[in-house]
């Protein structure tokens, strides 16, 4: 089955949103820099979200307000928003309404493929961070304007046998729900 990733590029036509290089950070320059920046950025937000049973259910029930990013992000919408913005080399606007265009896709992934249940989301969102993480940019810094570091390190875009392993043993972990519940 593809990815949450893959899914919201056939889902809006993108081209291929790239793996950051785990050494330089970056991806190739020749892909969309928007959808790059755009799709793993808003992806962000709902893991994020997804972590508490009330954010799961959200995102379950599909019950957003018009302006779904704030819903997402909170007050840090704007830097998530300005920061796509300047890595796309877009004027804010352009960069929000791609970032509405993939929360309202990935909404309706979410209720085609995660299951019916709170704990489903949460599960579907835990299982899809590392593909999340692989494809985030660490120059949008994300990770600092969520206040979870996690996010931009660089071990998150490593791969293979011993890396494999590494995020097996952070899934166990990232299952388990780390803020409180609202």
């Amino acid at each position: 089955m593809a990815n949450i990733i893959e899914l919201i590029q056939q889902k809006l036509n993108y081209s291929s949103v790239k793996k950051v290089d785990p050494n330089t950070q970056e991806t190739i320059k020749e892909n969309d820099s928007l959808a790059q920046a755009a799709v793993p950025a808003t992806l962000v937000g709902f893991y994020e979200l997804s972590r508490v049973k009330t954010g799961a259910a959200k995102i379950l029930s599909g019950n957003f307000s018009p302006d779904i990013l704030t819903d997402v992000f909170g007050e840090k919408k704007t830097p998530v928003v300005e920061h796509v913005a300047q890595y796309a080399n877009m004027t804010s606007e352009v960069a929000e309404n791609e970032m509405q265009k993939v929360a309202q896709a990935t909404c309706e992934i979410v209720k085609s493929s995660a299951g019916n249940s709170e704990q489903a989301v949460m599960d579907y969102f835990t299982a899809e961070r590392n593909n999340i993480l692989k494809s985030l940019p660490a120059k949008l810094q994300i990770g600092q304007i969520l206040g979870d570091n996690m996010l931009d390190d660089r071990t998150n875009k490593m791969e293979g046998p011993v890396s494999g392993m590494m995020h097996k043993i952070e899934q166990l972990f990232a299952g388990t729900p780390g803020k409180s519940e609202e």
